[in-house]
């Protein structure tokens, strides 16, 4: 990236309100981030009281930072509990979940399909997956594709496995939800991964 987390988050900021107010449309009881990390997403929960939220990262040296960021949200201690897990065997019960939230994860999982096919697992009938990832550019932009797939072995190597030329939206489209809500749109300055789709899935 051109910069850091911190400025990434504040671009994607408008985006991830109005998803999240989107998702809360809804009853939301339970719910399970993948790839939780420090946190950055917490403090978009911080009105809903009443949830119940499981953080699964496969590095449990996320689990403090998230806490705190919880925490610095407003949320109690009790409505955090942080997991050990990979998103190809998330650790909860079937139909467990009321939603799943899954962002800048699945350009870097090891099988898109399996991971996708655990979030289907998880969620209650009419649970709702809501995604945010960097993807490959849209075909019009040739140039910028070109460049994604040229360098996407350095990346992956050099980038914990994070994928330049992944067509997320296609997979999750794929997958077998019920609806897919999703758009697409450029993060300003972030060159090859500026494109984005963000979304939230429905499962029957």
């Amino acid at each position: 990236m051109a910069y850091g987390m911190q400025d990434y988050e504040e671009q994607i900021a408008g985006f991830k309100t109005g998803l999240f107010a989107d998702l809360f449309t809804c009853q939301i009881h339970s719910m399970l981030e993948v790839g939780m990390g420090t946190g950055p997403n917490l403090k978009y929960l911080a009105a809903q009281k009443s949830v119940s939220i499981v953080g699964v990262d496969p590095n449990p040296e996320m689990a403090p930072y998230a806490i705190e960021a919880a925490s610095r949200a407003g949320l109690t201690r009790d409505q955090l509990q942080m997991l050990d897990g990979t998103a190809e065997q998330l650790p909860v019960a079937s139909q467990s979940q009321d939603a799943v939230i899954c962002t800048l994860v699945l350009c870097s999982v090891p099988n898109v399909e399996s991971a996708l096919a655990e979030v289907k697992r998880v969620l209650k009938p009419g649970g709702k997956f809501l995604f945010i990832e960097h993807v490959l550019a849209p075909a019009p932009d040739r140039k910028l594709r070109l460049f994604q797939h040229i360098l996407n072995p350095l990346q992956q190597a050099t980038a914990d496995s994070c994928h330049l030329d992944r067509d997320t939206l296609k997979s999750i489209q794929s997958a077998g939800f019920a609806n897919v809500d999703a758009s697409s749109f450029v993060v300003p300055g972030l060159g090859l991964i500026g494109p984005h789709i963000a979304g939230i899935a429905t499962v029957k």
